[in-house]
């Protein structure tokens, strides 16, 4: 009920006028206003980068499954590639479940290229998690790509399948506080120096 309430509440407040900016400028006093405002565009701006980030990473991934099973003459490559990148969105589960056609497929032509396969299926997901994730994420997102490891860790750990989901949203987010924290003490100690 707290998902559907978010979504609701969230679609409302894309569809209304000055969206979030028009709601947040309504509640906070006038003095943090700006502030928040400019902070919440920052992180709109980033999370619909980390939004294509995800896509870009769905799309290597069902490429190089696609490429890797076409190398090997597993049939239906195409079809598998594409079940590969749509299930990659799903964190963790996603990548497991488009293994076991293509698994299937290639033990149904062979044993030993069903092992192959196999074998390979653990390649792209170790690649996947250890090279795409945090090279493409943190290339989209400006973040450094062990920021991107932690903020997954952490969100795995806490929240299991959504703490995956939403642990990049919430780092970039983060980042963007401490940002404007350093950047608030730098200017205060600017003007401390020069004046």
């Amino acid at each position: 009920l707290s998902f559907l309430a978010v979504i609701i509440i969230s679609f409302y407040l894309s569809v209304m006028k000055q969206g979030p900016a028009g709601f947040i400028r309504s509640v906070l006093p006038a003095k943090y206003e700006d502030y928040v405002v400019s902070l919440w565009k920052r992180a709109e701006h980033k999370v619909g980068r980390w939004l294509q980030g995800q896509l870009l990473l769905a799309l290597s991934v069902g490429l190089l499954v696609f490429i890797g099973l076409s190398l090997l003459n597993v049939k239906y490559a195409l079809i598998l590639g594409i079940i590969a990148m749509i299930l990659e969105i799903v964190p963790i589960v996603g990548p497991v479940v488009a293994a076991v056609p293509g698994i299937i497929l290639a033990f149904a032509q062979s044993p030993v290229l069903g092992l192959w396969v196999l074998v390979f299926y653990v390649a792209v997901q170790q690649v996947e998690a250890h090279v795409l994730t945090p090279l493409i994420l943190g290339k989209t997102l400006g973040l450094n790509p062990v920021t991107v490891i932690i903020a997954l860790l952490i969100g795995g750990t806490l929240a299991g399948l959504i703490g995956i989901l939403l642990s990049v949203p919430v780092a970039v987010i983060i980042v963007e506080i401490l940002d404007d924290i350093a950047k608030q003490k730098e200017s205060r100690k600017m003007s401390a120096t020069s004046s």
